[in-house]
């Protein structure tokens, strides 16, 4: 993978990380908002216009990049896939298979709660130690494949989510 597209892939996954670390309090607020459900405009509610339309789909497409983390790290250095959809799927799928294994590990065998902050802690490690995996195999001579396409690759994973 090119130097330029693993620091910002890089970057982009751990304001994901931090952002939802931080959004986990947002979303048990939003959900304190049912009351706004039975009103007459309960589609559009200014009174929390900030908190609903900026930054609860922030911490939600943050979350699901969480879960994708893993999975995007570490498929490059597996082989990959040319396609960029196919490339999307195979990581959302590894990442999710690593993901399971990462809290399963810190469950039962450490006997850690993972839960809020915790998961998101569990899982950046995951991501940090595939992102290790596939920077000892792109030095050891092994192909790093990456999608040809490097346009649309966000539009993409908005779409995923």
């Amino acid at each position: 993978m090119p130097l330029r597209r693993s620091v910002v892939l890089s970057v982009v996954l751990a304001a994901s990380w931090i952002i939802a670390a931080v959004g986990l309090d947002s979303v048990q607020a939003a959900a304190a908002l049912n009351r706004w459900a039975g009103s007459n405009h309960p589609y559009l509610v200014l009174d929390h216009f900030a908190l609903l339309y900026l930054w609860l789909p922030l911490v939600t497409l943050s979350s699901f990049l969480v879960v994708l983390s893993p999975g995007l790290m570490l498929l490059p250095a597996l082989g990959g896939d040319s396609d960029p959809d196919r490339w999307l799927l195979k990581s959302l799928g590894l990442g999710l298979l690593l993901t399971t294994i990462a809290v399963w590990t810190a469950d039962m065998g450490f006997g850690l709660a993972v839960r809020g902050t915790g998961f998101v802690a569990v899982t950046a490690a995951a991501a940090l130690l595939c992102l290790g995996v596939s920077i000892v195999r792109s030095r050891r001579g092994h192909r790093i494949r990456v999608p040809n396409q490097e346009v649309g690759i966000g539009s993409r994973i908005a779409a995923l989510a």
